[in-house]
């Protein structure tokens, strides 16, 4: 199997080649691949959105893609997490959707609170000039880019739920995205005993490991 580990600090700095060079050999290698997400730090839309097409074409042609997560994850770190056939998270682990005040996902409500409290991680998604108004253009590339990571992520749960929120472990298992776990495993074992019945020709989709 092949295998990345990306650490914080390349999380950090979107530092993604080592990522890529294990894909290319995933695509060859028989057990598909791994990836470890470890430490501290979230990686930009940019790399993510490119990432998560390049997972699937891993997937489309059969292959295994295994996600371990030893960290918290930001919101592009867990969309990217979202793409593996198989995913496992630390005990300690959860998510956390930071959401802009421009997303039309953003509960944001006073635009005067945003000036006077500007969020300074969000000020690399915009121009200099436009950072005080935390209202940015979603034609801003950048912008757009993370908007979309918001998009796939509300395809596998309710985004709007966890604006600015942690999205705890126990509702990842819950919502069957947790390999083994929750839903997931609640899934395995109606599929087991269909599969057991004789004659039976029911399936199941297990909403946990169907990625389209």
């Amino acid at each position: 199997m092949a295998m990345a580990v990306i650490q914080g600090k390349d999380r950090h700095d979107d530092n993604t080649d080592g990522v890529h060079a294990a894909i290319s050999a995933a695509r060859t290698a028989p057990a598909g691949l791994m990836m470890v997400f470890r430490g501290e730090g979230v990686l930009g839309p940019f790399p993510v959105l490119e990432l998560c097409d390049r997972l699937q074409e891993l997937r489309l042609a059969g292959k295994r893609v295994v996600m371990v997560a030893q960290t918290w994850l930001g919101a592009p770190d867990l969309l990217l997490w979202m793409q593996g056939t198989e995913r496992f998270l630390t005990n300690s682990g959860y998510g956390h959707i930071k959401v802009p005040a421009w997303s039309k996902y953003s509960s944001y409500v006073s635009e005067k609170a945003s000036v006077e409290h500007p969020d300074a991680f969000w000020a690399e998604f915009l121009e200099p000039e436009e950072a005080p108004q935390m209202r940015a253009r979603l034609d801003d590339p950048r912008n757009y880019a993370y908007e979309k990571v918001l998009e796939k992520l509300n395809e596998y749960f309710p985004v709007p739920e966890y604006v600015n929120k942690v999205v705890p472990r126990d509702d990842l298992a819950e919502l069957g995205l947790i390999t083994g776990e929750g839903l997931d495993y609640l899934l395995g074992e109606q599929y087991s005993k269909s599969a057991e019945k004789p004659g039976s020709t029911s399936v199941i989709k297990q909403a946990g490991r169907s990625i389209s």
